[in-house]
């Protein structure tokens, strides 16, 4: 082989050296590239799930919070509940004191009344409240209503 085949031999072998290395070159910076391309992917997707985490804690707070709110409805419903409860017993007792005043009045009333037998008077009987009562048509001992009279029309 002669010179020049040689050194164009060596020229071409410095040539494709050169090639390859221009080519390894832009491999590892479309490699490194990637790679970088593919943190800020991993970067912005964990950022998104963070927020993802950070609202369904805020979600969960916020249940929470509804939860106690409910919870916190329920026992005052519980506290409206006993107090009525309560002023429907005060208003019982008042009615049955009521009713015991007016049931006295009667027979305070019948006892003071002359045409009203007094042995129905001293036997009360019980309504169907349990409340006793006198009886409305309390007869006289001689079988008439009170204010009856015996006389004769005419």
């Amino acid at each position: 082989m002669s010179t020049i085949q040689w050194v164009l031999t060596i020229i071409g072998i410095i040539v494709l050296l050169i090639i390859i290395a221009v080519v390894a070159a832009a491999v590892r910076r479309r490699s490194r590239r990637h790679v970088e391309e593919q943190r800020e992917r991993d970067r912005e997707q964990a950022a998104e799930m963070r927020m993802e985490a950070k609202e369904a804690e805020l979600n969960a707070r916020a249940a929470q919070v509804e939860a106690v709110r409910t919870e916190a409805e329920a026992d005052q419903a519980q506290i409206d509940a006993e107090r009525l409860r309560m002023q429907a017993e005060e208003r019982r007792t008042a009615a049955d004191d009521q009713t015991a005043q007016s049931v006295e009045g009667r027979r305070r009333a019948d006892a003071v009344d002359p045409d009203v037998d007094q042995a129905a008077v001293d036997l009360p009987t019980a309504g169907p409240d349990g409340v006793a009562s006198h009886d409305v048509d309390s007869r006289r001992g001689d079988g008439r209503l009170p204010g009856q009279d015996t006389g004769n029309p005419g």
